[in-house]
């Protein structure tokens, strides 16, 4: 982790410098660097956190890292509010601690034990196969859920949905301030709750705020006018040279403009306000379940041999991801408008499917009993005897 920090350094003082340097390629190259950073720094704290949490607290201090995420994601668009430029002008004792050592200590014991696995020997290992696939899923499904794409793009759809252009980045900053407190509530539930519940919870609540926002959006994105006199688009509705609307009125005049017109009243301008509390729903549910827990049990369903690669795989398909939401989402939301959502509800319900058919409750439970879960006891090579059956589940079915 120390090592990793000097990436952030080098790259933080690319960008500083790009500005005295007028160099854009030292923005490109420092943002570069950035982002490998980032993309280690995040797997290998989850694995830290994972690996020295004592199993009762094990969920909680694991989402301690997405409390931070989320709170530099609210900070980063607080930041980005043009009002922000004009601050340049102002100058238990109870506890028995000895119990967790110890399984610290025999935890670091058996690692010694195990020859680190890579990244081709664990996805060759029939034995670890089964948490692989929940482990990759899990990753896809933060990512394919929709969440990132409303709070990457809160403004724009909030804007297309008829929010007037001044209450839009406060409504952007209150969905990203209410993402970060629920991470906290989670904190302080995952383990009572459990991971399972929670995840199942979070993406069932999804689908039903995905069928809502394509209602609410489908209805609002296509009823305000292009010239923004926010009177309505009329279907034959065209601009004259002085911007304003050319309507045919009652007699089939096209000279008539909107002066001559009765004024357009949107009925559905109520439901542009409706779509910002839908959005603050399906950010509350993501917060409670597919956005800290991947964090956690990529964490918890691999050994010390295996998690290194596990979270290296994880932290791959999670960014790849991320880049291609953040790619295609807004050239969705052109060509499709409201229906992407539809795209993201069918997301949501299948991985709603394979969560509650393949993925097993980790909560309160140590590495070893979660090994257990699946039938599995590992072997130096990382492949299950061949006495024990590796489609062994408790209470779930396993591929």
């Amino acid at each position: 982790m120390v090592s990793i920090n000097l990436l952030s350094v080098s790259g933080a003082l690319l960008m500083w410098g790009s500005k005295m340097q007028t160099s854009f390629q030292m923005i490109i190259v420092g943002r570069t660097i950035m982002g490998v950073h980032n993309g280690c720094a995040i797997m290998v704290v989850s694995m830290y956190l994972a690996e020295v949490s004592p199993p009762n607290l094990r969920g909680a201090l694991g989402t301690t890292q997405g409390v931070f995420l989320t709170t530099g994601i609210l900070v980063s668009q607080i930041l980005g509010l043009q009002q922000i430029l004009a601050l340049v002008k102002l100058q238990g004792a109870h506890i028995n601690q000895d119990v967790y050592m110890q399984e610290m200590k025999t935890e670091h014991e058996n690692e010694l034990k195990e020859p680190k696995m890579s990244l081709l020997t664990l996805v060759k290992s029939r034995s670890l196969r089964p948490q692989l696939l929940i482990c990759v899923v899990v990753w896809l499904g933060q990512q394919f859920c929709g969440s990132y794409a409303i709070l990457y793009y809160s403004t724009s759809i909030f804007l297309s949905a008829g929010v007037p252009e001044e209450y839009s980045d406060y409504a952007t900053i209150g969905v990203g301030g209410i993402n970060v407190l629920t991470t906290v509530v989670f904190m302080m539930v995952v383990d009572k709750a459990g991971r399972r519940a929670l995840l199942l919870w979070g993406v069932a609540i999804m689908v039903f705020s995905h069928a809502i926002l394509t209602v609410t959006l489908g209805l609002t994105e296509n009823l305000f006018c292009e010239c923004g006199c926010q009177q309505g688009r009329w279907p034959t509705g065209v601009l004259d040279s002085a911007g304003a609307c050319i309507l045919p009125n009652a007699t089939g005049d096209p000279n008539a403009t909107m002066s001559a017109a009765a004024p357009f009243v949107n009925p559905y301008q109520w439901i542009s306000y409706l779509s910002i509390v839908f959005a603050i729903v399906c950010i509350i549910a993501f917060a409670i379940g597919p956005g800290p827990i991947p964090f956690i049990i990529t964490g918890e369903l691999f050994r010390q041999g295996a998690r290194p690669a596990a979270f290296m795989i994880g932290g791959s398909v999670n960014f790849v991801a991320n880049g291609a939401v953040g790619l295609v989402f807004p050239i969705l939301q052109a060509r499709i408008g409201a229906l992407t959502f539809l795209i993201f509800m069918a997301v949501c319900v299948l991985l709603c499917i394979f969560v509650a058919v393949k993925v097993p409750e980790t909560s309160n439970k140590t590495f070893e009993d979660i090994q257990k879960l699946f039938g599995v006891q590992e072997d130096a090579s990382g492949e299950a005897p061949n006495d024990i059956s590796s489609d062994a589940y408790e209470g779930t079915t396993c591929l």
